[in-house]
């Protein structure tokens, strides 16, 4: 092994295009969302999607439009938001959304006594650690 043998000599191929690799391409568009946000998320819509995509309503409420790829990643996204978020279109994510709150409503119903309903059991949440007028 005292030397280097060289073989055939190749020919350089040409030159391979980069493959599209844009958003557009990858996750195309499946259709538009149309909801209104709490003026709470405002800063939430704009780190995600940017200034323009909403637009601030007269009630301080935001109405958001954008594509989306897929329902699954739009009604988890959407039920990360909780409460400060409604969907308007479309119909199908909106009848989701609607099913997954029925189901956990459901589930969650016998964890939470008949003697509290879903309205005292929030106050009693939001009110956890403040001590009432009745309490002293």
């Amino acid at each position: 092994m005292d030397s280097i043998i060289h073989g055939e000599v190749f020919d350089r191929r040409s030159e391979i295009p980069l493959p599209e690799l844009s958003n557009e391409k990858v996750f195309p568009a499946k259709g538009r969302v149309k909801a209104v946000f709490d003026p709470s998320m405002k800063w939430q819509l704009i780190e995600e999607y940017g200034v323009g995509s909403f637009e601030e309503q007269p009630d301080g409420s935001l109405l958001f439009e954008h594509e989306y790829s897929d329902d699954e990643g739009l009604i988890s996204w959407m039920l990360s938001c909780r409460d400060k978020v409604t969907v308007i279109d479309p119909e199908s994510v909106r009848d989701k959304l609607y099913e997954i709150a029925c189901d956990m409503a459901e589930k969650y119903a016998t964890a939470v006594s008949e003697a509290e309903p879903c309205g005292a059991f929030e106050r009693r949440e939001k009110n956890h650690g403040k001590q009432s007028a009745d309490d002293n």
